[in-house]
């Protein structure tokens, strides 16, 4: 009886050096699981409603001032664009005037390729760099200085190089604002007097837009 309760506690302080890790060597480790995050999507189409500030001027000009030959014209433009990712996208925009037209009655078209960068989840800085059209015609009413033979003639049909930079602010995941500067002519050639009491014929027209609007992201 003795020797078979020696056999038992051998066996029992054994099994207890065995789980306490001194035995077992090959026994693996249990490993949980890696579960991959994904990344959010960053893509995506988007359209906008935005106001301009437009000017139409040959050889100077001044913000929000009147100056000789320079037309500070109101524009609606819409946009239309696709984010590619949160780096880079293409924007296609179309705007045309609708009030204080002195000379010039405005209408612009652009496609723009769209670098962006995220400054933090509301923030984003990004540039434009694209081509367009800008096809500017005579304007103006009895009470207006522009000439009246010249109201609907065109005064200015470029396609160019066009460029700007913005800045946009996330209102949600749906809604954004933005401001943003575009140079959309710059000393395109032209043939044409401004303003009917001056008869200089100018030979050069610029045209730029200070817009703010709205993005909704679909």
């Amino acid at each position: 009886m003795k020797n078979i309760a020696l056999f038992i506690g051998s066996i029992v302080l054994m099994s207890s050096l065995g789980f306490a890790g001194g035995g077992f060597k090959d026994v693996e480790p249990v490993v949980e699981p890696v579960i991959p995050i994904e990344e959010e999507d960053k893509s995506g189409l988007y359209a906008g409603l935005a106001f301009a500030y437009n000017q139409t001027y040959s050889g100077e000009n001044s913000w929000f001032s009147k100056v000789r030959t320079q037309d500070q014209i109101g524009k609606v433009v819409g946009n239309l664009g696709y984010d590619f990712n949160e780096y880079l996208a293409v924007e296609g925009r179309i705007g045309g005037s609708v009030f204080d037209e002195d000379f010039a009655s405005v209408m612009t078209y652009s496609l723009f390729l769209k670098p962006q960068y995220a400054i933090n989840d509301n923030w984003k800085v990004y540039g434009l760099l694209g081509y367009g059209l800008v096809d500017i015609e005579g304007a103006g009413e009895s009470e207006e200085p522009g000439h009246l033979d010249m109201v609907g003639e065109e005064m200015l049909d470029d396609s160019s190089f066009q460029w700007g930079f913005g800045l946009s602010y996330n209102i949600n995941e749906e809604f954004s604002v933005f401001v943003d500067y575009t140079q959309l002519a710059d000393d395109a050639d032209t043939s044409t007097t401004l303003y009917s009491y001056d008869p200089v014929l100018y030979d050069k027209l610029s045209n730029q837009d200070l817009t703010i609007g709205v993005i909704y992201n679909f």
